[in-house]
């Protein structure tokens, strides 16, 4: 079990470094936007991003674009810019 635990994990970090997103320990750009109580993590790399209020989204810019990539899906955008959900 053990094993297995560390080659996902590794496979994980390995994901991560391919995708050329910074660090999860650096916030989300958005976080600089938006008030400290509007705050929250990402639901998918648990970054500190813009997670609530008006504009908020459960996944950081990096998560969403990876996402946004994967479903070929649009994209619905806030008034103020901010990437909401999608269709």
């Amino acid at each position: 079990m053990r094993s297995i635990l560390f080659e996902d994990v590794r496979q994980e970090r390995e994901l991560i470094m391919a995708s050329g997103h910074p660090p999860v320990t650096e916030d989300d750009p958005s976080v600089a936007a938006c008030f400290s109580d509007q705050v929250g993590r990402c639901a998918s790399c648990n970054r500190r991003t813009h997670g609530y209020g008006h504009g908020g989204n459960p996944l950081c810019s990096y998560c969403f674009t990876d996402q946004e990539q994967r479903s070929g899906g649009k994209c619905v955008t806030s008034a103020n810019g901010v990437n909401s959900a999608f269709l």
